[in-house]
């Protein structure tokens, strides 16, 4: 259980410098096996949990936005507070399909895999948020110098409706590229994207510390900073089935207080803060924590980690543009701001 002191890591590269490349199975797609899976197993995660009883919690990429919930698990703070949390990583689209299915009972996951599950019938609610903003910033190979080139190229993303996804659109779109006149390549996770752009594998996709901080001795060009404009959009918030949060209303309480402790060590424990973040991300230069650490802690935590109707309303407008039952979701369903205080 990751309450204690993490195991020993053996030495392997960085994460975000891994160079495998998979291909993500299509969200929509894989929210609509989940939810059958759900309905002819009998899966559950809505019913009421004892108070001793373990839940899972996963997150679905190795970024740095999970910090809150990585220092929460590592550090024993819910233990500390009383509560049974198992912290699993569990990549890409998986981790939604094991919260509909009854496997896991809460995700870190972004607004766009919320929204669709949402348009295929899950009853979700987000109900704290990590990283309120887009957190990205878009980068281009070194011959692209104005972002009208990268019609007709490859850009990379993680998956159609992932929040990298929905963020190099908006990207795109603020820049005057129509995201339809460029090549999307899901690759399945970030390190995989960081790794096809410095490949030339693809010729654009949007990027964050740490993978970013190599970005400009590689000659890569940042053609648009999102992380600057603070856009609102749920890039990491943490997520429960409705019902589940509903029966489960004092352990959902103290998961919420436990993330809001641990936020606040990431905005005023430095050493602590970075300390997790090389152990989580694998990172053995210190000058990259502390990169990453000033970049997450200073541009991208919010003051209090209440959800927003706000940042969900671009996955929807995104997605919507070619789903009706996307466009026609009542947002306000999938927000639950009763946790944080």
């Amino acid at each position: 259980m990751l309450d204690q002191a993490p195991r020993p890591i053996p030495a392997k590269p960085p994460l975000w410098r891994w160079p495998g490349l998979k291909h993500a199975v299509s969200g929509l797609s894989a929210v609509a096996i989940a939810l059958s899976c759900l309905t002819a197993c009998g899966g559950s995660a809505t019913g009421k949990i004892k108070a001793s009883g373990k839940i899972v919690i996963s997150f679905s990429q190795l970024v740095p936005e999970n910090l809150p919930l990585w220092i929460a698990a590592d550090k024993g703070i819910f233990k500390k507070n009383g509560v049974n949390v198992e912290v699993k990583y569990i990549t890409g689209q998986t981790g939604l399909q094991t919260l509909l299915s009854g496997q896991t009972q809460i995700a870190a996951i972004g607004a766009a895999e919320g929204v669709s599950a949402a348009a295929q019938g899950a009853k979700l609610q987000y109900f704290a948020a990590l990283a309120p903003v887009f957190t990205f910033i878009l980068y281009s190979s070194p011959e692209i110098k104005d972002a009208k080139a990268l019609a007709g190229q490859r850009v990379g993303i993680t998956s159609a409706t992932g929040s990298v996804g929905i963020a190099t659109k908006v990207a795109l779109q603020k820049l005057g590229v129509d995201p339809a006149r460029v090549t999307l390549s899901p690759l399945g996770e970030v390190p995989n994207v960081n790794a096809a752009l410095v490949k030339g594998a693809v010729k654009a996709a949007v990027s964050h510390p740490p993978g970013s901080l190599a970005f400009k001795a590689k000659g890569l060009n940042p053609l648009l900073d999102m992380a600057a404009q603070h856009i609102p959009y749920a890039t990491v918030a943490m997520v429960g089935k409705s019902t589940f949060l509903t029966s489960n209303k004092a352990i959902v309480q103290k998961i919420t207080d436990s993330l809001t402790e641990a936020a606040q060590i990431e905005r005023t424990d430095r050493t602590t803060a970075t300390h997790v973040l090389k152990t989580r991300l694998r990172l053995s230069d210190d000058q990259t924590a502390e990169q990453t650490y000033d970049f997450y802690s200073k541009e991208v935590l919010p003051a209090k980690l209440n959800p927003d109707v706000s940042q969900l309303k671009t996955a929807q407008n995104v997605l919507g543009a070619q789903d009706q039952k996307v466009r026609g979701l009542d947002l306000n369903r999938l927000v639950n701001g009763s946790f944080v205080k």
